[in-house]
């Protein structure tokens, strides 16, 4: 959705309250034109702060309560109460046309005795959040809670029924706040968003995978009808080819970020739900295919990646366990691929996880306290394929020993 706003207005008043002055003239000028809502010498219009920020998704509730405030005190604005029930409590509105130059709110000559918010109101139902403006081609009225004209939010799947009347398009926004539609014929939208509701979020899914790579993709179409066309394929891929959704959530990332067999690029080919359903068998099959071979890559990797923290475990320490302790730090090992090669070699050599960590335990009880040998405590040295059977075969040092000055030390921490 597009927003303007008067230069002039900005300059003077601020951007937000140009912005703002820019909605309330549009609709007091349309009521001046209805000859509705004429009070006080003055057309008027009427909206919640909650309408508010459904028009204006990008400002919070505070904000519009601050843009308002600021436009009465300034004398911009007039607010007062036309409601026709006294507990309503609605704002109307009405813009200062001495203020607002060249801006012709209210005509000259017509005058009409108001009446208050006292109950007794002329006219006007100004509880809905927006104007009850009925669009032609629908019988559906602001803030009507009509079971057939609820439908699920593909996000937090629960249901929403208060449509809004914005131009000739009715509008709802869900109050998980992830989602905002709008729509000519709500009755219609409804009836495809119940059907393809659980699946729309895959659809919204390929095209943010697509859009990484072209950030062009689908630009100037309706995305949310689009998206509700994709949903409708997904779920026959779903229901009726019987394809589990999270299945298909992981070819749809796949496949847009991995090349198939012989380099094929699926994510040129794959630009809609209806291609997704056409080509899913081959696209699970090489999908199943490169999946097995990053299994058995991951399990020397998810090995190696406890071997390196057990390594890393060992080597820390605690000094006041000690007395007159001169030696500095042991390193710590990242999980980068230039640590984890060596476990993970070991490791496809046929040796176990229970070796290397032998290893780690029989080379520190050696090594930890010995300034020469200790900077030797590293992946590159304890899993060399020459030495790491010499290392298994080594003994574990006693927990206590006497360095050749005399002193004591605890190679293990209890």
């Amino acid at each position: 959705m597009e927003y303007s706003f008067d230069i002039d207005l900005a300059k003077k008043y601020g951007v937000n309250e140009a912005i703002m002055l820019k909605n309330l003239i549009f609709w007091i000028r349309k009521n001046e034109v209805n000859g509705k809502h004429f009070y006080d010498g003055k057309y008027w219009t009427y909206n919640t702060i909650k309408a508010f920020s459904l028009l204006f998704e990008f400002w919070t509730e505070k904000q519009i309560r601050g843009i308002l405030d600021r436009l009465q005190k300034k004398g911009v604005i007039q607010t007062g109460n036309y409601n026709k029930k006294g507990y309503d409590r609605t704002l109307w509105y009405s813009v200062n046309q001495d203020v607002v130059k060249g801006e012709t709110i209210c005509p000259q000559g017509q005058m009409e005795k108001p009446s208050r918010a006292n109950g007794k109101a002329q006219e006007g139902e100004p509880i809905p959040d927006n104007k009850p403006d009925i669009n032609k081609n629908t019988d559906i009225k602001p803030n009507d809670s009509i079971e057939s004209l609820s439908f699920f939010c593909p996000y937090c799947f629960k249901k929403n029924n208060i449509w809004i009347q914005q131009n000739e398009y009715w509008i709802v926004k869900c109050s998980c706040g992830k989602i905002r539609l709008s729509s000519k014929t709500p009755d219609s939208f409804c009836e495809s968003m119940n059907k393809n509701y659980k699946y729309y979020a895959l659809a919204e899914l390929l095209y943010e995978e697509h859009l990484k790579s072209d950030d062009k993709f689908l630009a100037g179409k309706d995305l949310v009808q689009t998206f509700l066309r994709w949903a409708n394929d997904i779920r026959l891929l779903c229901e009726t080819d019987k394809r589990e959704r999270e299945l298909v959530e992981k070819v749809i990332v796949w496949c847009q970020q991995h090349e198939g067999n012989n380099g094929f690029s699926w994510k040129n080919n794959i630009l809609s739900g209806k291609k997704l359903r056409e080509k899913f068998p081959v696209l699970y099959g090489q999908y199943r295919q490169q999946a097995r071979k990053n299994d058995n890559v991951s399990v020397y990797r998810k090995a190696a990646t406890r071997i390196i923290n057990y390594l890393n475990d060992r080597l820390s320490f605690d000094k006041s366990h000690f007395s007159n302790f001169t030696m500095g730090d042991l390193p710590k090992f990242d999980l980068t691929d230039d640590t984890l090669k060596y476990p993970e070699a070991i490791l496809k050599r046929g040796k176990s996880h229970a070796d290397c960590i032998r290893v780690i335990d029989v080379m520190v009880s050696h090594w930890k306290f010995d300034p020469k040998m200790r900077e030797y405590l590293r992946p590159s040295t304890l899993f060399n394929s020459e030495k790491f059977e010499g290392y298994l075969k080594k003994p574990i040092k006693p927990k206590w020993e006497t360095l050749d000055d005399g002193a004591t030390w605890q190679w293990e921490e209890e």
